[in-house]
């Protein structure tokens, strides 16, 4: 993009982003950030002038934390500059994406959403580590960036309690005809919506109930799509009793009926 080319700072900036992302694996899962996200973003943050050339690849950081540790900026969304070819105008395209997606970044024909994958529990854990970035920064003033940008925090390590959930159930049961004719929907508050994935169903009934149970005793919950390799190696070692430390709750959807 013409931007980067523009400044040197703005490159670091980008850099430093992904290097976060991935020391954080926030990029673990297909509903997690990448670098394209991240280069746009700090593209929408030059073109509202939150972030300016002049300004050093430190400063760009932090004014990009800012912008992500508010929930309510990704969610009532923003766009890039639009072009002359952009077929609709920006109330028109912010008011069809608005409210459908947990983050919205139009990109200069305002008809695409570049944060479209991110999900519900996605976005909560990226403004959530967010909000720790700035701590960080704040804190220590003299070498925070060792801690962000040195240290890898693996994915497991970041949570009290595990519960695996079997999707494939969820696609291969979806009528719930083989697991009590739906009994377990109504154990975890399963409604799938018109144009909603299972995957994305299952989301958002784990994250009501947990919010319901929970409520402010929780920082945030992350829903996994998929299992990486690395959760799938700790939950062998928990399963087969090698390894001590917070519990594991695997479950599955036939449990449900038990």
């Amino acid at each position: 993009h013409a931007e980067f080319s523009r400044s040197q700072a703005l490159v670091d900036a980008a850099l430093l982003l992904k290097v976060w992302v991935r020391q954080r694996c926030l990029d673990s899962a297909w509903d997690g950030l990448n670098g394209f996200m991240l280069s746009m973003l700090l593209v929408y943050l030059v073109q509202n002038r939150t972030i300016s050339r002049g300004m050093s690849s430190y400063h760009m950081l932090r004014a990009a934390f800012v912008f992500l540790s508010k929930r309510e900026n990704l969610e009532s969304g923003v766009h890039l500059t639009p072009t002359e070819e952009a077929k609709i105008s920006v109330e028109e395209a912010m008011e069809e994406f608005r409210g459908r997606y947990p983050a919205v970044l139009l990109d200069q024909s305002l008809a695409v959403n570049v944060l479209s994958r991110l999900s519900h529990s996605a976005v909560s854990e990226l403004t959530h580590e967010a909000r720790a970035a700035l701590l960080c920064l704040e804190h220590d003033l003299r070498d925070g960036f060792s801690p962000l940008m040195l240290t890898r925090v693996s994915l497991l390590c970041k949570y009290d309690e595990i519960l695996v959930i079997e999707l494939e159930e969820v696609e291969e049961d979806a009528s719930g005809e083989r697991l009590g004719g739906g009994e377990w929907k109504e154990a975890i508050g399963f409604n799938k919506e018109p144009g909603m994935s299972n995957a994305q169903a299952v989301e958002k009934a784990v994250l009501s109930l947990l919010d319901k149970a929970l409520w402010d005793r929780m920082h945030f919950a992350r829903v996994l799509p998929d299992r990486t390799e690395e959760a799938n190696m700790f939950l062998s070692e928990k399963i087969a009793g090698k390894r001590g430390g917070n519990s594991v709750l695997q479950d599955s959807f036939e449990t449900l009926e038990e």
